[in-house]
């Protein structure tokens, strides 16, 4: 991708939205349902991980 394409790309008034900028949405998708989860400190482990893969 070009610079002028990418600052075009990235200055979008929906790109603005940090978490859209993430994709939270696809994120968040990748964690499983409440009532399918092992123990309460699963969703935690998921959290911390992606949370970690996003500032790696």
């Amino acid at each position: 991708m070009h610079k002028p394409d990418y600052y075009a790309r990235i200055e979008a008034p929906e790109m603005r939205d940090y978490g859209v900028y993430l994709r939270c949405d696809k994120l968040l998708a990748c964690q499983k349902p409440l009532a399918e989860m092992v123990n309460a400190d699963e969703l935690q482990f998921q959290i911390v991980h992606q949370v970690e893969e996003l500032w790696m």
